[in-house]
């Protein structure tokens, strides 16, 4: 996406800043009237985590101020064009939504910001002085209309849990919702937890009438979830559809049936070291 912005006369890059990242989600359908080709959210942790690893310093020195941010690209068949569709939608913005806008013109300045959201991954992958992180609820998906409240339900989830310092962002234009966790799946105690969690953090994507994986798929890690989103009946479908096609072929281990898709403890599954992982710790 930098890569794309970098010399495109017809592209502009308009920063909204938020207090909080769930205001800033809030805010998602009414940038989304407008028509950006496209629109990301960040929030404060992943820029003071890009911060304090030296990542994107120039990109975040062009932040208007708040605590999250929205990163919205408008684009145009002219310049002209862009212009005036990102002077719409900050003019918007100043009535409705935030007065801490900022439009970006220059080739350079537009790269650098939009590496702060790229740079995501690896700012929050190994932070330092914190827990190692883990995907594992790495993108789910609600409705983009609902995507403030579902992510105060998921923050309040994450602290329940004691995941709190988690960061927060994604493609909010669709929803989608990135995150690394500080998962313990190191322990057997840690591992339960960390499926009673995945449990807990299905229900509102369903009830928002989201989907478990928004982007990357749902894999082992999440299959014996996926009754609670298309529910037993329908799931059970899927495997007698699926049988056919097995039929004859030998399923590596941990795939296959439905049932037993997600029995691998996601320890094992990242490699690391486990204590007393098991039947105990199985989601089911």
């Amino acid at each position: 996406m930098a890569k794309a912005l970098v010399g495109s006369e017809s592209t502009l890059v308009t920063v909204l800043g938020f207090d909080d990242i769930t205001v800033a989600a809030d805010a998602v359908p009414a940038v989304l009237r407008h028509q950006p080709s496209a629109l990301e959210g960040i929030d404060h942790h992943l820029v003071q985590l890009e911060h304090s690893r030296h990542l994107t310093e120039k990109a975040l020195r062009e932040l208007p101020d708040g605590n999250s941010w929205l990163l919205i690209q408008v684009d145009g068949d002219t310049q002209d064009e862009a212009d005036g569709k990102a002077r719409d939608l900050v003019e918007d913005a100043a009535r409705n939504l935030t007065d801490r806008t900022r439009i970006l013109d220059d080739p350079a300045h537009k790269k650098q910001v939009w590496e702060a959201r790229e740079t995501g991954l690896g700012a929050t992958a190994y932070p330092p002085h914190e827990p190692e992180t883990h995907e594992g609820w790495e993108d789910a998906a609600v409705p983009p209309d609902r995507l403030g409240d579902y992510l105060r339900d998921f923050r309040d989830l994450l602290d329940r849990y004691d995941y709190g310092t988690a960061s927060l962002y994604g493609h909010f234009g669709q929803g989608c919702v990135h995150t690394r966790i500080p998962f313990d799946l190191r322990t057997a105690d840690g591992v339960d937890r960390y499926r009673r969690f995945a449990e807990d953090s299905a229900r509102p994507v369903v009830r928002y009438g989201g989907s478990l994986s928004g982007e990357h798929g749902d894999g082992q890690s999440r299959g014996e979830l996926l009754p609670i989103m298309f529910g037993e009946r329908l799931v059970r479908a899927f495997g007698e559809m699926k049988a056919p096609v097995r039929s004859g072929q030998s399923d590596e281990p941990g795939q296959g049936r439905s049932s037993r898709c997600a029995r691998r403890t996601p320890a094992a599954g990242l490699g690391l070291p486990t204590v007393g992982t098991g039947d105990a710790v199985h989601l089911r």
